[in-house]
């Protein structure tokens, strides 16, 4: 029998390589070589793994509410503390710290009625530091503060005399807690000359300037306020003026130094300039930081009434207009 060709019985013959399918294997082998650095390098993340993300951290939080605050920023200086507060719900030095500012952005409110609602936050979040650490001398000072500022505003009688009660307990346990509480004694200050009890009051903000509270904010605003309480206005602007080299970028301390300044003018027509700079300044940092605030503009219409320059005061009362 002839056979033309030899076979093999045991194998399949080796065909002739394939350029295409060479060039295929090539590009997945480049593909998973891309694949496995992009792992390497973090590129590309495992799918059912959630992909790592920077965490915030309270500290992160508070610091930026600081910055806010020495800005003047007091909206932003709240929503950052109230964020940390989602982080750390029982920290009770963020919680006072937050209601200190809340108090301090009342002065900056335009109506009645905002600034009790805000003060009523400011309670609310005080009032939960309290549940947590009920013997917190720094909690009760504030609460006390906060309180203060309650019976202060426009509020029934009744209800004003309550708070004030309210306050005044709360400082003086604050002080029993911690007799190293400046703040403490300063709120208590206040809340004694609110009651016309201006010899206790005068005590109490000395103790709390001759311990180093000079270099307090709230210390040098509540002496500015107990002289001008006593109608001594140029102490209160001296001190009012202290307050404000501590905390630069609060306008509601360059508003009250207008306030005296124009008062003060009736009797030296050349301190409504000086009131008027006073209240350009609060303006000017408001505009700076982005803040509608018709208060300082408000106040220059005013100070220009006084001064009979009518045109000057429609201007500027159109403009408070605008923005409220």
């Amino acid at each position: 029998m002839y056979i033309d060709e030899r076979k093999n019985l045991f194998r399949n013959p080796r065909g002739s390589s394939n350029p295409y399918f060479v060039m295929a294997i090539l590009l997945v082998v480049v593909a998973l070589v891309a694949v496995v650095r992009a792992f390497a390098q973090g590129e590309i993340w495992p799918p059912f793994i959630p992909t790592p993300t920077p965490t915030r951290t309270v500290n992160s939080f508070v610091i930026e509410g600081d910055t806010h605050f020495e800005a003047g920023s007091l909206d932003k200086a709240i929503q950052s503390y109230q964020q940390a507060l989602v982080l750390e719900p029982n920290n009770s030095h963020i919680r006072a710290n937050l209601a200190t500012i809340m108090v301090y952005s009342s002065y900056t409110m335009t109506t009645d009625q905002e600034r009790l609602d805000r003060l009523n936050q400011a309670l609310e979040v005080i009032d939960l530091a309290k549940a947590d650490e009920p013997n917190n001398s720094e909690v009760l000072g504030v609460r006390a503060n906060v309180l203060s500022s309650l019976a202060n505003s426009n509020l029934p009688e009744a209800e004003q005399k309550e708070y004030r009660i309210q306050a005044e307990s709360e400082a003086l346990i604050a002080i029993q807690l911690d007799n190293n509480n400046l703040l403490a004694k300063a709120y208590y200050a206040e809340i004694l000359m609110d009651q016309f009890k201006y010899e206790q009051a005068n005590d109490y903000i000395s103790q709390a300037r001759e311990a180093g509270g000079e270099s307090l904010m709230d210390v040098c605003r509540i002496q500015a306020y107990i002289y001008e309480m006593f109608r001594d206005y140029n102490l209160a602007i001296d001190w009012y003026i202290k307050a404000s080299d501590i905390a630069p970028n609060l306008t509601f301390l360059y508003n009250r130094i207008g306030v005296l300044y124009r008062y003060l003018g009736q009797f030296d027509e050349s301190r409504y300039e000086t009131a008027l700079e006073y209240f350009a300044k609060a303006a000017g940092l408001n505009n700076q930081l982005g803040i509608d605030d018709p208060i300082p503009y408000m106040a220059i219409a005013n100070t220009y009434i006084r001064m009979g320059e009518a045109m000057a005061a429609s201007r500027n009362a159109y403009r408070a207009l605008e923005i409220n």
